[in-house]
């Protein structure tokens, strides 16, 4: 319960923005969504699997070596109750032929001061956490200030990127689910969005 709310921010947007990948639409069966399915099929150019990378620069030193455990939490005060998340991160995704370094740093504008999670557990007891796991980053492709980047990384990497050209929408894949740190990840190159971001509905923050 708690990886799927922790994902569903950046991912009910981009739905509602009509660019979920086709592996999370049309999951209910019924006519409407294989219809919604069929039409998010063509709105994406190529998929590829890919090991993204977390890179995480070496003790005194300027340089950046990558790892697959893409996990940005941090030990917080133990009576918070809450999970903290770096400021920063950056991480690499090697995908169509192109190096992309994701520089993303938390949205702190994104949920509220008030934002509350319930999760139901197993045995039917509902939990309450007061401003939820804060895991939700944008900034831009390394290099490029034409680029935007939108990610949720609390379990794997949920989210997009745009490259000045293209938009690349990123999620774990579901057979690679292992513990905490996901691998295997599916990277869709959409049709949509290939324009300035200054063309970006009013308000958007992914």
């Amino acid at each position: 319960m708690q990886a799927a709310a922790a994902a569903s921010v950046p991912f009910l947007l981009l739905c509602a923005l009509g660019t979920c990948p086709p592996a999370r639409c049309g999951r209910a069966g019924d006519a409407s969504l294989t219809e919604l399915e069929r039409r998010n099929e063509n709105r994406f150019l190529e998929r590829q699997s890919i090991v993204p990378l977390r890179l995480i620069y070496r003790s005194g030193g300027e340089d950046q070596t990558g790892h697959d455990a893409l996990d940005t939490r941090v030990r917080g005060d133990p009576g918070s109750g809450q999970l903290t998340h770096v400021d920063q991160a950056s991480f690499q995704v090697d995908v169509f032929g192109t190096s992309f370094i994701l520089d993303v740093m938390l949205n702190h504008d994104l949920l509220s001061s008030e934002y509350i999670e319930r999760h139901v557990e197993h045995g039917g007891k509902t939990v309450e956490v007061k401003g939820g796991e804060h895991c939700y980053y944008q900034g831009h492709v390394r290099g490029n200030l034409a680029s935007f980047v939108a990610l949720s990384t609390c379990h794997g990497l949920h989210g997009m990127f745009y490259d000045g050209n293209h938009t690349y929408l990123i999620e774990p894949e579901e057979n690679d689910t292992s513990q905490e740190d996901f691998h295997f990840h599916s990277v869709y190159k959409s049709r949509l969005f290939e324009f300035p971001l200054d063309d970006l509905p009013s308000g958007m923050i992914l």
